[in-house]
């Protein structure tokens, strides 16, 4: 608009220069046309709010890392005055980098519905947060704009990343010395305090299983059966600290490679991150639930401090895998038996518990044939 309003004001001076040095009714009429045209057009525009109108037709939900978000507008136009093109500028943030940009776009508008497109694209992983901060319809001459209202000024979509097929070998129940309170749903052990089930007494059975009073009732031994504790899978804690966008990146992609190998295996295991004042904690027992925690945990927002490690508190038995953007560790809140990931730079020679370094190009092989 600006443009268009500089080129205005260059016709103006010509016109003016032009009636001064040639005296006649020709250079008066164009200085006369050149100064109703753009009021002409500017009443021409001023209905044009009230018959115009745009909402959000649809936006991509998700979409890989590499491929390109498309968010979809639909204005309709019911005058039959002709107007000039839609202005949209918007913003566009990856919260999970702090990656943003702002663009202004301009789109033809005719009457009936237009379908205007707004592709965006992010290199890294994360949550797209797209906010149109001005839609105005123009003029004819691009000197005039009314804005358009829009009910929903926010759209969002996620880049998820593209997870390499690792295998990682996990402790097997075998191993583990400690018990949680997950429980096997298919198998009966010997944990009295968790029922489960109840059936008849078979020869082997120990005597203080059954259960006496059902025995009395049903006139035959019934036998109260355990469950079968499951052992405790490790926690992957994800600490997101202000970082470059690549490094945010790779400290999301190694937290969800890991989780995806680890469920691939049949290893239930926790999702930690800090987001929104508080410490969010997902049990990943089934696709479904990574899905969900994965939608959570690409829209965090990285923080300055270590929080997320603050904020949890430990479990004996629990193996933390902790996986940091952050190039200050703290080693003293960290348990002996804790697996530190330095994404984005290489680990401490002196660190006091198993380290590793992660870049974005060495991220598959890095995590790939790794022993917890």
């Amino acid at each position: 608009m600006t443009g268009a309003r500089v080129a205005y004001a260059l016709a103006l001076l010509g016109a003016a220069l032009f009636l001064i040095f040639y005296t006649g009714s020709f250079s008066l009429f164009l200085l006369l046309f050149l100064l109703v045209l753009p009021l002409c057009s500017f009443f021409l525009l001023l209905p044009a709010k009230k018959h115009l109108s745009c909402t959000v037709r649809q936006q991509s939900r998700a979409v890989r890392q590499g491929e390109t978000a498309v968010f979809q507008l639909c204005v309709r136009s019911t005058s039959r005055i002709p107007t000039g093109q839609l202005i949209l500028r918007y913003t566009c943030r990856n919260t999970l980098t702090s990656e943003h940009f702002r663009q202004k776009l301009r789109f033809p508008v005719s009457a009936g519905e237009n379908i205007i497109q707004i592709p965006v694209a992010s290199p890294y992983c994360g949550k797209l947060e797209l906010t149109i901060e001005k839609a105005a319809v123009c003029d004819l001459f691009g000197l005039f704009d009314r804005n358009c209202a829009i009910p929903q000024k926010m759209l969002y979509a996620l880049v998820l990343p593209n997870l390499p097929n690792l295998q990682i070998a996990a402790a097997s129940a075998a191993d583990a010395a400690w018990d949680s309170a997950e429980y096997d749903p298919h198998h009966a052990g010997n944990d009295a305090s968790e029922p489960f089930e109840i059936r008849e007494y078979l020869p082997g059975d120990r005597l203080n299983s059954i259960h006496w009073k059902l025995s009395e009732k049903r006139g035959s031994l019934m036998v109260r059966q355990g469950s079968l504790p499951l052992p405790a899978g490790p926690d992957l804690l994800l600490e997101l600290q202000e970082a470059p966008p690549e490094v945010c990146s790779c400290a999301a992609e190694t937290v969800l490679a890991l989780s995806h190998a680890l469920l691939a295996g049949g290893q239930q295991h926790r999702l930690l991150w800090f987001g929104s004042g508080t410490l969010h904690t997902v049990a990943i027992v089934s696709e479904t639930a990574a899905e969900e925690a994965t939608a959570g945990l690409l829209s965090a927002e990285p923080q300055q401090a270590a929080s997320a490690l603050a904020s949890r508190v430990p479990e004996n038995g629990r193996q933390l895998l902790y996986i940091t953007s952050g190039t200050e560790i703290p080693w003293h809140l960290l348990p002996e038996s804790a697996f530190v990931f330095c994404c984005g730079q290489a680990a401490p020679p002196d660190a006091p518990c198993r380290c590793c370094g992660v870049t974005p190009s060495s991220l598959a092989d890095t995590l790939d044939g790794l022993q917890l």
